[in-house]
């Protein structure tokens, strides 16, 4: 099994700051003010290796060196440890006093500013109280949202990212197969969490959903394992995501206790061609309407969806690249959702009932790869495995 990293080389850094800063120079902003927190640490960790349990900033200037402002005291070594930032700083409560310090300090007051918020998509922004804090200390700063450039860059992996995705993919198979060979009766879906999140590697994502085939009363694997004892006749979704250095792959699978019954194996099946016929599409340049074209099966078939056809994934979730059927409440419309070459994507149809009592999963997570794109992890499972 490969052997965990912390964080990707400085070479790989110098690019993320100078494609940063030339898409600084293009948009005419001379700094860029970039929060997070415990939910959304994605765009602060790409530019710091720093994700924080409250929140923290990390202030960008376009001619000088960046510098972090973290929000819990006690971690100051850790983060010194693992942060590729040279000069760290203690916030707390006054965060927003220590940013406008730096910005005093490099002479920003009055320089335009580009706000990166933790999400574009769904993710909590900047507090509301700390805008004000923000606005009152820098009056003269030119506030600009600033959230999508950095996340266009993120969504273009170089090689080397490409390169650790596919390690986290091996990591994520490998704690695949130990889930798969500890489903049995009497376990619980906790212990198979558990199993997980015990094989080698950074857990980021454990989903488990078990239920009777004859009785079914889960859609999907569950963000909340819960100590419901599995027996025979029942049927195991899994959603897990293994890592390291903050990224991970991605897969889906299914389980049965005995022989699944005719109605699983019909709903897995739909689940099985959606992704392929969507992995057939997903090319650069290709859009999300082409791609929810793609699954349009789901629904001719008598399903509707739980999940999002595809998400961003590599950093954890990555915003933009979300795509549903047309309609759904959450997922619909896909607006703007381009592919671009390099990115890092889940797909995972889940056709489900209206009632989402009934569902399958299938699928894995990709690269987009000129014309193509490429699966990373060695076995994607083609249909509903027996234990």
């Amino acid at each position: 099994m490969t052997a965990t990293r912390d964080r990707c080389s400085p070479a790989e850094y110098e690019r993320r700051y100078a494609a940063v800063r030339a898409a600084m120079r293009e948009q005419g902003l001379e700094c860029l003010l970039v929060y997070g927190n415990a939910q959304g640490w994605q765009n602060v960790f790409y530019l710091s290796n720093h994700w924080d349990l409250v929140s923290c900033w990390l202030v960008v200037p376009l001619e000088s060196e960046p510098v972090l402002i973290t929000g819990v005291y006690p971690h100051l070594p850790a983060v010194r440890a693992v942060s590729v930032v040279a000069d760290i700083r203690f916030g707390g409560r006054r965060s927003v006093e220590a940013v406008a310090k730096v910005f005093s300090d490099r002479r920003l007051s009055h320089c335009r500013v580009g706000l990166v918020e933790a999400d574009s998509y769904r993710m909590p922004g900047i507090p509301h109280r700390d805008m004000l804090e923000l606005q009152t200390a820098l009056p003269n700063g030119r506030f600009d949202n600033a959230t999508a450039l950095l996340e266009t860059i993120r969504r273009t992996k170089s090689g080397e990212e490409i390169e650790l995705l596919r390690q986290c993919a091996a990591l994520t198979d490998d704690a695949f197969d130990r889930a798969v060979a500890a489903v049995r009766s009497g376990t619980t879906e906790h212990e198979l969490a558990s199993v997980i999140a015990g094989s080698p590697g950074d857990t980021v994502a454990v989903l488990v959903g078990s239920t009777a085939m004859d009785r079914p009363d889960v859609p999907n694997p569950s963000i909340r394992p819960t100590s419901r004892v599995l027996r025979q006749g029942d049927i195991v979704m899994f959603e897990l995501s293994k890592g390291m250095g903050g990224y991970a792959g991605q897969l889906h699978g299914m389980v049965s206790l005995g022989t699944p019954n005719e109605r699983f194996v019909e709903a897995h099946a739909v689940a099985r061609d959606a992704y392929d016929a969507i992995r057939r599409v997903l090319c650069d340049g290709c859009t999300g309407v082409q791609v929810a074209d793609a699954a349009a099966s789901i629904r001719r078939r008598g399903f509707d969806i739980g999940n999002p056809l595809t998400h961003g994934f590599g950093l954890g979730i990555e915003s933009g690249l979300h795509v549903g059927l047309p309609g759904h409440p959450a997922y619909w419309p896909p607006t703007g959702v381009v592919f671009p070459e390099g990115a890092s994507l889940t797909i995972e149809p889940n056709p489900c009932n209206a009632d989402m009592s009934f569902g399958a999963t299938a699928g894995a997570m990709v690269i987009v790869e000129g014309r193509s794109c490429t699966e990373i992890h060695a076995r994607v499972p083609r249909e509903i495995i027996r234990a």
